[in-house]
């Protein structure tokens, strides 16, 4: 019983530390003025004109911002 306890303690924070890794890298959103949500990977600067993000297939857009 105390080789089960010590083999546990041993193996549980590998596998928290497995879970850990495991989480989804994070996008970055874009919310347009008519609704629309666009996500995936910035490009530019958030300061740059025009706005750039990569969606998850590979394809580029470009938005021009105005205020």
């Amino acid at each position: 019983m105390k080789i089960l306890r010590i083999l546990c303690s041993a193996l549980l924070p590998l596998l928290l530390w497995q879970a850990a890794r495991a989480q989804p890298q994070l996008e970055d959103v874009v919310y347009l003025k008519n609704g629309s949500i666009i996500r995936g990977s910035l490009k530019s600067a958030a300061t740059e004109n025009p706005l750039r993000i990569e969606l998850l297939g590979g394809s580029l857009l470009c938005f021009s911002k105005v205020k």
